[in-house]
């Protein structure tokens, strides 16, 4: 009976350059709908994260039986919670300031012009919603719609139905809004 005699150096040289020739093959078709993807899931990510906080805000309400609101910064592309305090009359922020991620954006409707001003979506203990734009005391019983964008074609609307409090979050197609 013959024995093998086996290679036990390795791997030639060959061998590795085709490997890693493969690897750079496949790399050459991956980075770039690497980058779109992330760009995709930036502005998908960011549009979850403030309808999340929306959501947050009337559920801390119902059960806290206290008013809470959402702001929205749509010049610096930011929004906070911020709870009533009764005993001293004033806005208290809770879990600081949370910031988009880099190049997603607050916009006017389906793929406008960057929005600007601050929009307050308030709950009530009942969970019904209003909104103003001055921080006054005043607020409008009406759905509120607040639109983000990133460096793709995706346009997300955040809407808040003010009689249900009900948050829904869509995606522009083209031609109208799906949910998502």
């Amino acid at each position: 009976m013959m024995k093998r005699i086996l290679n036990k150096r390795g791997i030639s040289s060959l061998e590795l350059a085709v490997v890693l020739a493969l690897i750079a093959i496949m790399a050459t078709f991956t980075i770039p709908y690497l980058g779109s993807w992330l760009k995709h899931y930036r502005v998908v990510g960011a549009a979850r994260e403030i309808t999340s906080k929306i959501q947050e805000a009337r559920i801390k309400a119902v059960s806290d039986n206290v008013e809470w609101r959402v702001v929205i910064d749509q010049d610096n592309d930011t929004f906070y919670l911020q709870q009533w305090d009764s005993s001293s009359s004033t806005w208290k922020t809770e879990g600081g300031v949370q910031s988009f991620p880099k190049n997603v954006v607050f916009v006017t409707g389906s793929g406008g012009s960057n929005a600007s001003g601050k929009i307050y979506i308030r709950f009530k203990p009942s969970g019904t919603a209003g909104h103003n734009t001055d921080g006054s005391s005043t607020y409008t019983e009406t759905d509120v719609s607040v639109y983000i964008k990133g460096e793709t074609t995706d346009v997300y609307m955040i809407e808040t139905n003010a009689l249900t409090g009900r948050v829904a979050l869509s995606r522009y197609n083209g031609t109208g809004w799906e949910p998502t």
